[in-house]
């Protein structure tokens, strides 16, 4: 459950100021110690949607999903 109130803080937070780099670290943090699916996978979108675009979330997104394999 703290899972899901981390991911909910995170993803307001980012749309209340988007790119911010709190939500960032936290979300990547909460991907790679969650051993939740929906919580991985709804994090990871979260993380797509507060910084589209930046290659430091698209390259800690691959190498989450590189290492979950």
């Amino acid at each position: 459950q703290n899972e899901y109130i981390l991911l909910d803080a995170a993803k307001y937070l980012g749309e209340i100021d988007p790119g911010n780099q709190d939500a960032i670290n936290a979300l990547v943090k909460l991907i790679g110690n969650t051993q939740d699916n929906i919580t991985y996978c709804k994090a990871a979108g979260v993380l797509g949607k507060i910084y589209p675009g930046n290659q430091d979330v698209i390259n800690a997104l691959v190498e989450l999903i590189c290492n979950a394999q």
